[in-house]
């Protein structure tokens, strides 16, 4: 997805980033049901992600994992 960055992790707070709306995303019934372009919150953030040189209002180009039965 693409998306900008509205708030970098940091004590008590999760990366926040505004994203592109996403027509292929798939539901938890399997189907296709898009997503809205919205703001989310990312409280788990891949080990290999260096965060120093990104700052607010940079845009991303991020792939996220939607995790239907943790």
């Amino acid at each position: 997805m693409r998306g900008t960055i509205e708030r970098l992790p940091g004590p008590g707070a999760s990366l926040m980033v505004h994203h592109q709306p996403i027509p292929e995303f798939v539901g938890r019934d399997g189907k296709v049901a898009g997503m809205r372009e919205m703001s989310m919150e990312f409280s788990h953030i891949a080990p290999n992600v260096a965060l120093e040189s990104w700052k607010v209002g940079d845009d991303v180009l991020m792939t996220f994992e939607v995790r239907w039965k943790s």
